[in-house]
């Protein structure tokens, strides 16, 4: 995965208020791509059946609406039916791998980070209907993920950031005043934290979300890179032995050291058991903590705050993890599964999401 061309690196301010997290994390990604839908009515078919697979989404919501909701409607304007599958994001891969070798399976995939580059051969190009719907003015992150040799293979979908939640009782019980702004100023905080018992609950397992959310801008602040301008291998760096040995004390000092068999799962449970004072994750959290309060420890939402991960020698920054529909090349229902992105992609249908 290129440090530069499939993972978004942004310059940030390093503090942000719990509304402005939801809104970078949450609807801010998914108005990226809202803001720029099609205007063109999808062309339905009729009679026909589809199958769509795609990640179990941490705000489970999200997929409520989508299987209560959406492919309802979708189904009464059109007539077609939409079998909505969702596993672990882990486990996407080797369906796609199957699916692609076989050459059967799910007409839609709702693939993440660099997925479309990988299985490109096996899935449809989809630049007529990049082009219908807008998707040159998507954000770059957007776009590249899907773009491969000059053919979209895929619409990008929406994107998720990412913040360190914290308690913010624990911290000024700790006497920390301000939330870390550089990466030093956090190894001083999880220290303080973790001598405590309250530390830092960093995901670091093989996992596809908050460990590289974690991994690549603690390299990229140190001016490591997987690969140069020129595609390059460029990993082993002065700049990368740095950021693994910050990493290294950092983890020592600061940090649930389970974490490395830990998935995107592990550090919300840890903090709704209250066993870790901080963790790098999307909105889910929250979410939760707020509008399901009886899945949380009482008054944790209004406990809690934000901020965005800290800048180090090189600069601040930040991951965005990019979804994108595509389309199977094997699939026999192309017209459906178009129909369907484009229902999806609706702005009227997209900002009910």
């Amino acid at each position: 995965m290129s440090t530069k061309s499939l993972i978004q690196q942004i310059p940030h301010a390093s503090r942000m208020t719990r509304r402005e997290f939801v809104k970078a994390a949450g609807v801010t990604g998914l108005m990226a791509a809202g803001a720029v839908l099609g205007t063109q009515a999808p062309v339905f078919a009729q009679d026909r059946s589809i199958h769509l697979l795609a990640w179990s989404h941490f705000i489970k919501e999200a997929d409520v609406m989508m299987r209560d909701e959406l492919i309802p409607a979708f189904k009464k304007a059109t007539g077609v039916s939409v079998k909505y599958e969702t596993i672990n994001a882990n486990d996407l891969n080797a369906r796609l791998t199957a699916a692609v070798e076989s050459r059967t399976g799910p007409d839609i995939f709702q693939t993440i980070w660099n997925q479309p580059h990988l299985y490109a051969a096996g899935i449809e190009d989809h630049n007529a209907l990049a082009e219908e719907l807008g998707v040159a003015k998507q954000y770059g992150f957007q776009r590249e993920a899907a773009y491969v040799d000059d053919v979209y293979r895929g619409i990008p979908y929406y994107g998720i950031g990412g913040a360190v939640a914290y308690r913010k009782d624990i911290f000024k019980n700790l006497g920390i005043e301000k939330v870390p702004e550089t990466l030093d100023e956090y190894l001083e905080v999880g220290a303080k934290l973790k001598d405590d018992g309250w530390p830092i609950g960093q995901t670091l397992g093989h996992t596809f979300g908050d460990a590289p959310g974690f991994s690549y801008p603690l390299l990229w602040s140190f001016g490591g890179k997987e690969v140069d301008e020129n595609g390059k291998v460029a990993i082993n760096s002065p700049e990368t032995l740095r950021a693994c040995e910050y990493l290294k004390e950092f983890w020592d000092k600061c940090c649930d050291t389970s974490g490395l068999s830990w998935d995107d799962s592990s550090n919300n449970r840890a903090f709704f058991a209250e066993t870790i004072g901080a963790t790098l994750n999307g909105a889910s959290i929250y979410f939760v903590a707020r509008n399901n309060p009886e899945k949380a420890p009482p008054g944790l939402a209004d406990k809690m705050g934000h901020f965005l991960f800290p800048k180090g020698p090189a600069g601040q920054y930040s991951t965005i993890l990019p979804f994108t529909h595509a389309i199977a090349g094997y699939s026999k229902q192309k017209d459906a599964a178009r129909d369907f992105v484009r229902f999806l992609m609706d702005k009227k249908n997209y900002e009910n999401e």
